[in-house]
């Protein structure tokens, strides 16, 4: 007896084992809900990342059966790959919660995954279908009294009905928009939106080209985030950007300044207002300021590079202040600086060497090419379909339509335009965004904006090559010339296509003629 009731007490302790240890190895919904909100909050600041912790965490979703957490990563990943134009893995993370928030009965995530799917057929101008949408999600979030669902939506409207010309439709949803937002009793939560509303009433009359009104707006949007200083730094940028377009430099200098404070945690806003600065110091005949953007401007483009020769500098530091213990610190200080100018020095004249050298071979193979009357532009991919590249088709009358109207438009040199947008060329081809990007992925075999550079800097190629009188230009006169709006983009974007930069290109050309038998 005693043996058997041994075995039992063994046998219960060894179970009792096995439940602890299952129940502490299965991490429970709310760690794992903790973990989301992590996530989900990086879906704008860093959306690759967000996208793969979320999939991670709807993938132990399934794992575990947590039907919240599942709701929740579908809705973010919805966004997520909305947020970065993938319309086709947008729309089908939104119909996989429409399906499975009406099995739990989860109306408020119903309202979100139909106003989803409004966007994204709003984007494949699909307007019917976008419309269809929206009215679901309307009736359920009017049953609701959800009053930040309902302003979410009527600002949905306000985007699909912006592209009429009668802007009553626009008007009214945006104002439905702003009016249920308004009654939103979380403080920090109607700021955020009647900050977005406000936004999307700027970029309207940014895009007519009504600039006090966009920037009033802008201001509208600006004083509801006090709290979002990602927003503020993107917002001021905005504004300054549309005193630029009126040429009051002065106005968007300070604005530009103001961005600049709010965006040190986000590079490429940065970047665009550095440029901006750049640009406006220019202007206002202040040179040395702007040749200062210009350098932060292109070192933060190579922040890895200038990262590494800031750890060298560190560690030669190191080894020199460890030499010779001997020497006094006035000494080995001053034998420390002399050394490692002299080192700065040597290396920046082997690399200014080597970098001439490596710029003349480019520019010698531009030159063969021109002469063999050979296109610098490398000839574009040819796909069978553009579907090969895309996540939707685009129907291959338009695409035919649409690259002949591309041939027109590269032969009246309309890429010179320097207000030109994927949104504008869309507009004079008649066509949509959606559509245009997508056949010149395809056809081109690069995006919208390589596109439109390659262009530009194949024209002023061509001119300061037949046209001696163009190599006497300034280069920010060159940019202008091209189509390019800033000095620094035009720079950055020569040497990226040429292998180049524009002003040794030109002395490398004027070298040529110079040397010339004829």
């Amino acid at each position: 007896m005693m043996k058997i009731h041994t075995y039992r007490k063994k046998i219960f302790l060894l179970s009792f084992l096995m439940f602890s240890f299952w129940c502490s190895a299965q991490v429970t919904e709310n760690q794992l809900l903790k973990k989301y909100e992590q996530a989900d909050a990086l879906s704008e600041t860093d959306t690759e990342k967000s996208t793969r912790e979320t999939i991670k965490l709807y993938q132990q979703s399934l794992k575990y059966q947590y039907k919240t957490l599942e709701l929740k990563c579908l809705l973010t990943l919805g966004y997520n790959y909305d947020f970065i134009n993938k319309i086709e893995k947008s729309l089908e993370y939104a119909k996989l919660l429409e399906r499975r928030a009406e099995e739990e009965n989860n109306t408020k995530l119903q309202v979100d995954a139909y106003r989803l799917q409004g966007r994204e057929f709003n984007k494949l101008e699909m307007r019917k279908e976008a419309l269809a949408s929206l009215e679901k999600a309307l009736i359920i979030a009017n049953e609701r009294k959800d009053l930040e669902a309902i302003g979410n939506i009527y600002t949905e409207y306000a985007t699909i009905y912006s592209r009429d010309d009668d802007g009553s439709k626009y008007f009214e949803s945006i104002r439905n928009a702003i009016e249920n937002h308004q009654k939103i009793k979380d403080a920090k939560l109607k700021n955020y939106r009647l900050s977005f509303d406000y936004n999307i009433i700027g970029t309207y009359y940014d895009n007519k080209n009504i600039y006090d009104k966009a920037i009033e707006n802008y201001k509208k949007s600006l004083s509801f985030s006090t709290e979002n200083p990602i927003a503020q730094g993107i917002l001021n940028y905005n504004i300054g950007n549309m005193y630029t377009k009126q040429e009051q430099w002065q106005k968007a200098l300070e604005c530009f300044l103001v961005a600049e404070k709010f965006a040190k945690d986000k590079p490429d806003l940065l970047a665009y207002i550095y440029d901006g600065l750049s640009n406006s110091y220019l202007k206002l005949n202040e040179n040395d300021k702007s040749m200062s953007y210009r350098i932060k401007y292109k070192e933060l483009q190579g922040k890895q590079d200038s990262e590494k020769y800031t750890t060298a500098q560190s560690v030669h530091k190191q080894i020199i202040d460890e030499k010779d213990k001997g020497f006094s610190i006035q000494k080995k200080l001053l034998s420390g600086i002399i050394f490692l100018i002299l080192f700065v020095f040597t290396a920046l004249f082997i690399i200014n060497r080597n970098k001439s050298k490596k710029e003349y071979a480019n520019y010698q193979k531009i030159i063969e090419k021109l002469q063999n009357q050979e296109s610098l532009i490398s000839a574009p991919v040819v796909s069978n379909s553009v579907t090969e590249k895309t996540t939707f088709s685009v129907p291959s009358d338009k695409e035919v339509e649409i690259l002949k109207k591309l041939d027109k438009f590269e032969k009246s040199e309309g890429f010179k335009n320097k207000n030109l947008s994927l949104s504008s060329m869309s507009e004079s081809l008649s066509t949509n965004t959606a559509y245009l990007s997508t056949v010149i992925n395809a056809n081109k075999n690069k995006n919208f904006n390589q596109y439109i550079n390659e262009l530009r800097i194949d024209y002023i190629i061509y001119k300061l090559r037949n046209d001696p009188q163009y190599r006497k230009y300034k280069i920010s006169h060159l940019a202008e010339e091209c189509g390019f709006s800033s000095h620094n983009t035009f720079t950055a974007a020569f040497a990226n296509f040429a292998g180049v930069s524009p002003s040794n290109f030109v002395k490398f050309l004027s070298q040529e003629k110079l040397t010339s038998p004829n």
